[in-house]
């Protein structure tokens, strides 16, 4: 059963993706944070449950980029005061805790290309950045402590990544 997305044959797919070497793919990524009905509670069609249940029966990771606009949770995009950056955290928090009593092996990278205007269209500075990453971090290694999470995804020359990388390294 498919969805007409590719879904189609799944088991199929994601065996030879495993032979392949591969430890884990992006899956759903950022439309959980589209996903948002209320605060700290989101809904996963179906589909994504297919996806990270097949993820999970072979063995992989998932690889989830935490950003996506979404006014149960906040309206800046990205969050930049303190209570958008605790009620996205507060989210995704949430959403760790979900999947860890599911059994399901997740890997989080913060907000996908900050440096560039359309995943930032509010303008938020490094610094932003850096204290969303730090509270998005804690709230989801507090309710999944084996989690990898990251940050620093940046989309290159069009964006200016190499002078806005060396701000976010100072």
């Amino acid at each position: 059963k498919g969805n007409g997305i590719g879904q189609e044959r799944i088991d199929e797919k994601y065996e030879a993706v495993k032979k392949s070497g591969a430890i884990g793919l992006r899956a759903n990524s950022a439309a959980i944070g589209y996903s948002a009905v209320a605060p700290g509670v989101f809904k996963d069609p179906d589909e994504w449950r297919l996806v990270a249940d097949t993820l999970k029966k072979y063995g992989m990771r998932q690889y989830q980029i935490v950003h996506g606009k979404n006014a149960n949770i906040t309206t800046e995009n990205p969050p930049r005061s303190e209570a958008a950056i605790n009620a996205y955290a507060a989210f995704w928090g949430n959403i760790a805790a979900e999947y860890e009593k599911r059994g399901y092996d997740v890997d989080y990278m913060i907000w996908n290309e900050y440096n560039h205007v359309p995943f930032n269209p509010d303008g938020g500075t490094v610094e932003d950045y850096i204290r969303l990453q730090e509270a998005c971090y804690k709230a989801i290694k507090a309710n999944d402590p084996d989690a990898f999470v990251w940050g620093m995804g940046g989309i290159t020359v069009i964006a200016n990544y190499y002078d806005w990388m060396e701000e976010y390294l100072k």
